[in-house]
């Protein structure tokens, strides 16, 4: 379900690019949501442009579990870290805004919301799930680099999990 405050912290993306694949790997992530490295765009007088790619930066060699990671959601009034693609973010400088016990996205605070950055969601059960549609992948490229990367310091990386997804709805009752 997209809430209105969501589309305001993800509009903010305009970079395509995503952690090295190998990083990428180690924390758990499908090798379809490892990403090459950002840059922008160089168009020269006659309108042919090219991309400038360039290097991410590489997370921290911390590893967090699943379990870890969801002690830093702030509840404390310490750290609050969240993890996108495999690697952990510190979003305390978010928490008054966005990501703090009580606000509009406090529910994302230690935990793993990739699905639910692909999917422009904010539902719980998007929440610690890595799964989204392929479709998706350049949309998640572009929120990581400008938003996560782009504003927040990387602290480590998330250890591989097995996402806990929902059943599926009940069948709709028999016509009468």
């Amino acid at each position: 379900e997209m809430r209105g405050g969501l589309a305001a912290v993800l509009a903010l993306a305009c970079l395509a690019s995503g952690p090295p694949a190998t990083a990428a790997a180690e924390a758990g992530v499908p090798a379809a949501a490892a990403g090459a490295g950002g840059g922008g765009e160089t168009c020269t007088s006659e309108g042919v442009c090219t991309r400038n790619e360039q290097p991410l930066p590489t997370p921290p060699d911390r590893v967090f579990t699943l379990a870890e990671l969801r002690g830093y959601d702030g509840s404390d009034g310490d750290e609050i870290y969240l993890a996108v693609r495999g690697v952990v973010f510190d979003v305390t400088p978010g928490a008054k805004k966005f990501y703090g016990p009580g606000k509009a996205y406090g529910s994302f605070a230690g935990r793993d919301i990739t699905r639910c950055t692909a999917t422009f969601s904010t539902a719980l059960s998007d929440l610690d799930r890595f799964d989204y549609p392929e479709e998706k992948q350049k949309y998640l490229d572009k929120i990581y680099t400008k938003t996560y990367v782009g504003k927040y310091a990387m602290v480590g990386t998330l250890a591989p999990y097995t996402p806990i997804t929902p059943p599926p709805p009940p069948p709709p009752p028999p016509p009468p």
